[in-house]
């Protein structure tokens, strides 16, 4: 089997996932939302064995306010951090309401607020203009990351899943696997004629191929 080579080295750049992460999943969860009280919640983040991130979080709807908010007080990648953030409900369409923050820099409403190493507030990850590790991913990586994720997933499917649905996981997964053996054939074929072997021409070859 032809090894691939790995992609081009980058400038680094920190992405959402080497960001501390405040979601309104978790402040949910952990009944920081309901608005009949306020809240206090201690949170910590580790990196391997070190401590990276150490906080109380609270919210606050009741006394004198001008709006709800999220106190944020703590300790992140060595640097003291305290701000506060607006907190804002939307009804849904089917009853009850939903919290969003205000992203501090671009004052638009987001589920998630990250805090990149070095820096001293919480944003957006629009706000921060950051990207997911998986957006730096090239059309192989992509591919053998779907698979296992179909893999898995069709391996979870409950005894009575319709046939139909397990023949379309099984179809997803055989579309990959051939793109990637045409990637793989053409990879070789370079190689023995002594082409310059390139990566990106092997991938866009396997997608002109199966378009």
């Amino acid at each position: 089997m032809a090894a691939f080579p790995l992609p081009a080295a980058r400038t680094y750049k920190p992405t959402v996932e080497d960001c501390i992460t405040l979601d309104t999943f978790m402040l949910r969860q952990n009944g920081m939302l309901l608005e009949f009280m306020d809240h206090r919640l201690q949170r910590r983040w580790q990196l391997g064995s070190n401590l990276v991130g150490d906080i109380f979080l609270t919210t606050t709807f009741t006394g004198d306010i001008v709006y709800p908010s999220l106190q944020i007080d703590g300790t992140c990648f060595g640097q003291p951090v305290m701000q506060t953030v607006q907190l804002v409900s939307r009804r849904m369409r089917f009853g009850g309401n939903r919290w969003y923050f205000v992203c501090p820099h671009t004052k638009r409403l987001c589920c998630k607020l990250i805090l990149p190493p070095g820096a001293k507030a919480f944003a957006s990850v629009k706000g921060w203009g950051l990207s997911y590790r998986s957006q730096y991913d090239d059309a192989v990586m992509r591919a053998q990351k779907a698979i296992g994720k179909l893999t898995a997933r069709s391996i979870a499917l409950p005894k009575y899943t319709r046939t139909g649905t397990r023949e379309a996981f099984q179809a997803r997964i055989t579309a990959k696997n051939a793109f990637l053996d045409r990637v793989e054939e053409r990879y070789a074929e370079d190689l023995l004629r002594g082409r310059r072997v390139s990566l990106r021409r092997a991938v866009k070859f396997a997608q002109m191929v199966n378009g």
